[in-house]
């Protein structure tokens, strides 16, 4: 047995390694096998490879006992208390990468609410590129929970600054940006720590969008620096503006041409120019799937989530829990989160803050149910509210801030309320027998805009409509309406930066799919033109549910932080 202090060995050691007035004895055969850093040292001339006795400027000596002991043991004695300690000493020391991943897959394993910001600050210090990228989609991804986090009131000033000006920076509502801020300039003030109002307006200026900046700069900035200055929220709406953020359309239960499946298994991100590009699995969730589920599908903050159906429709397969897919990991898996509430198929999922909202469909022996169904992602309890004005299969969804609307067959806005858990329903002015609707979209940059799409015989009928919530009876007014002629059917739609895409299959004559419409063609549509910008060739077969997401790069280059505090 090896003991680092030399107190017994049945090996004769050959060097003496002084560490910090420790004095470790060790065998150089041991240290040239688990160390780059020794190799070079004792192969390569140097002046070190003739002594019995070398002094290691470079590390410290308890880290350096641990990492010692694994050279031996081939195993890292490692903690949250010492894993950032030993991964520098490790990373310095040059060890082999079988002792090395130890390290990082430790802290891997910390990127969680908690340690995310800590190990993505650490891991951009020590330039572990791979790792920093992981914890930096997480941390961009999460903002709306971290943002109320001790870990967050933490950040220092370039961190923050490096954090909060990130374009990827998934943000709900541009106040919440402004509230966190504010937040961390109170509490950093309280400790007594120099934070400058030119620093909060370099911030502000990097990280919050105004409507007009030049103008509203100075006042936002003074409203964050000032902790004694109170604001009511219509006054910061009156200057805040959306920003901008680029997205892309994930395909759930789909299937590439490339794949050799009988059944829908892949998940797929599209890329611009209409190659589908597989990211995932399904079976994760059902092991064989089929061609049919009926599964209600949503996006919440990074998440995407899926709840119900399942395969084989007449059979006794329902998907009974609810699963997550967390689309800020680089490899992202299904999870399993809780059991549903209960059993159904063919129904809509919507996300409003922290909350997933179900609703429509059928159940057990295709009984309707009406029933609105909440689950609080925070607290993990179901809540049961107020049925659904008008029965749906299939129910075309959408948010818009807090309200959710879905559109029934006769053409009726129904709008539930969140903040009052309430429904309202609104007739949209369109002629009597219009065709029906399959898919609603909110438009991000333009609050109580919604786009219908309606599938005719030949056509695609767009929808603009404008939801005025702010007058004492709410209404839907009908802004324009125009179409897209195809011989195509419908197989899926999504707002993208808004743009309306459509997706489109073949006609049914050509079809070769028994059950929905395979994909063959994109058609990408300008709303505010009405106009038809481009047609794309697809190599998604088929995809059953489409959602759209904030992209968030899937790699990022250390070191910017480290720039901004030099």
């Amino acid at each position: 047995a090896w003991d680092p202090d030399g107190t017994f060995d049945t090996q004769p050691t050959d060097l003496n390694l002084v560490v910090e007035k420790h004095t470790f004895s060790v065998h150089k055969e041991i240290l040239m096998y688990c160390s780059h850093y020794f190799q070079g040292m004792f192969s390569s001339g140097m002046l070190e490879n003739n002594k019995n006795s070398v002094t290691l400027q470079l590390v410290a000596a308890e880290p350096f006992k641990i990492i010692l002991h694994g050279f031996y043991s081939g195993r890292l004695d490692l903690d949250e208390t010492n894993i950032f300690e030993i991964t520098e000493t490790a990373h310095v020391l040059q060890v082999t990468s079988e002792l090395f991943s130890q390290c990082t897959s430790f802290l891997e394993r910390m990127i969680n609410t908690q340690s995310c910001f800590v190990v993505m600050f650490f891991c951009d210090s020590v330039n572990l590129a791979d790792l920093y990228t992981k914890a930096r989609k997480f941390c961009l991804g999460r903002f709306s929970q971290l943002r109320h986090l001790d870990s967050f009131l933490e950040l220092t000033q370039p961190q923050m600054k490096d954090y909060l000006a990130d374009k990827f920076l998934l943000v709900d509502e541009e106040i919440h940006v402004f509230e966190a801020m504010k937040n961390w300039v109170t509490k950093n003030k309280a400790r007594s720590l120099d934070i400058s109002l030119d620093y909060v307006r370099e911030l502000v200026a990097a990280s919050i969008c105004l409507k007009n900046s030049s103008k509203d700069l100075d006042t936002v900035a003074n409203m964050i620096f000032d902790e004694t200055r109170h604001f009511k929220q219509e006054e910061l709406l009156e200057v805040l503006g959306n920003r901008e953020r680029q997205e892309e359309v994930y395909m759930f239960w789909s299937l590439l041409k490339t794949t050799d499946a009988d059944g829908c298994v892949d998940v797929v991100r599209l890329e611009p120019d209409g190659h589908g590009v597989k990211v995932g699995t399904m079976t994760d969730v059902v092991l064989f799937p089929t061609y049919d589920f009926g599964s209600a599908f949503c996006r919440l903050n990074c998440c995407v989530y899926l709840a119900g159906g399942g395969p084989n429709f007449g059979k006794m397969n329902w998907i009974k829990q609810l699963y997550k897919f967390d689309l800020s990991k680089v490899a992202p898996l299904w999870e399993p989160i809780c059991d549903l509430n209960e059993i159904r198929r063919h129904h809509a999922m919507v996300g409003v803050g922290t909350k997933l909202y179900i609703f429509g469909g059928f159940g057990k022996f295709r009984i309707k149910n009406y029933r609105l169904d909440c689950f609080d992602l925070e607290t993990g309890v179901w809540e049961e509210f107020q049925n659904m004005p008008a029965h749906e299969v299939r129910p075309v969804a959408t948010v818009d801030e807090r309200s959710i609307f879905y559109m029934d067959q006769s053409h009726t806005l129904h709008c539930f309320d969140t903040t009052c858990n309430e429904w309202s329903s609104l007739p949209v002015p369109v002629p009597a027998g219009s065709p029906r609707p399959v898919g609603i979209h909110a438009l991000n940059q333009e609050p109580g805009s919604l786009v219908a799409v309606l599938d005719g015989d030949s056509s695609f009928t767009i929808l603009n409509l404008k939801v005025d919530r702010d007058s004492v009876e709410k209404k839907c007014t009908l802004q324009g309406t125009w179409e897209v002629v195809t011989d195509r059917k419908f197989a899926g739609s999504a707002v993208v930066n808004d743009k309306l895409i459509l997706f489109v299959g073949l006609n049914d004559v050509d079809c070769v799919f028994p059950i929905y419409e395979p994909i063959r063609r994109i058609i990408t549509c300008c709303i505010k033109t009405q106009t038809v910008v481009k047609t794309t060739e697809t190599n998604v077969v088929k995809a059953l549910n489409i959602v759209t997401a904030p992209h968030i790069p899937s790699s990022f280059h250390t070191g910017s932080c480290r720039l901004e505090s030099s």
